[in-house]
């Protein structure tokens, strides 16, 4: 695998100028490169950690805001990017996640405001399952292959994607996935809040011997068949009203 080939450069890049995300790498060489604002927000990444061991790892986000926990700005993530193809598309990457009315891993628990319409994965993939009993917004994690957005898919409409979308085959191919038994936790009780997640397998990162992470915050903008999700594209991070 290649390490920030240039081609990845630009897309990130991309993605700073034209919505604001705050993207950082372990080993600085993205950093910072976004025009300041008054307020900082939960897609800010201000600083960051990855301990590695020989079986696990456990990451942490700090960010330059709130968190949100309650899904008031929709589906949103942060990702370490960890693998990249051979002309330097992000290819594997551990997602941290927040989606009210979405299904896609047991650690949502049901959402106590009614969804009009709960959509997701876990029905499709797991026997006995309903998604109504795992959609708020509790933070969870996932392991998602990515992919180039073709003309032909539905995020090629969206206006706020990056140029990425979930390869949704490569990714279910594995079911632990897309529910990694791993609690994610957002601190927000301090100055500088927190989501970190500890005890990944490290054979679950497609490219084990990674020695750096590409950090990025975004947004997701999924299309459905039904209650299946089918493209989940990934998309400049939506913000908070300014105060």
């Amino acid at each position: 695998m290649k390490m920030f080939h240039p081609n990845l450069m630009a897309t990130i890049l991309t993605l700073l100028m034209a919505g604001g995300a705050q993207a950082a790498s372990s080993n600085t060489l993205i950093q910072n490169m976004i025009d300041p604002r008054a307020q900082k927000t939960w897609a800010d990444i201000t600083d960051f950690t990855i301990t590695k061991t020989p079986k696990k790892v456990d990451v942490t986000i700090t960010a330059g805001g709130i968190i949100p926990i309650d899904g008031s700005l929709g589906a949103i993530g942060y990702g370490i990017i960890t693998g990249f193809t051979d002309d330097g598309q992000p290819e594997n990457v551990l997602a941290l996640t927040s989606h009210l009315c979405v299904a896609d891993s047991f650690e949502q628990k049901a959402a106590e405001e009614r969804c009009d319409n709960t959509v997701g994965l876990l029905a499709a993939l797991f026997e006995g399952i309903i998604n109504e009993e795992h959609n708020d917004a509790t933070w969870h994690a996932h392991f998602l292959d990515l992919k180039p957005i073709t003309e032909s898919s539905d995020c090629a409409n969206v206006s706020e994607n990056i140029g990425l979308e979930v390869d949704l085959e490569r990714t279910l191919a594995t079911k632990n996935n897309v529910s990694p038994d791993n609690d994610v936790r957002v601190n927000n009780n301090r100055t500088e809040p927190t989501i970190s997640v500890s005890n990944l397998n490290l054979s679950d990162f497609h490219n084990t011997d990674f020695k750096k992470g590409v950090f990025v915050s975004f947004g997701i903008r999924g299309f459905a068949s039904g209650e299946t999700v089918t493209h989940l594209c990934l998309t400049t991070p939506p913000l908070p009203p300014s105060k």
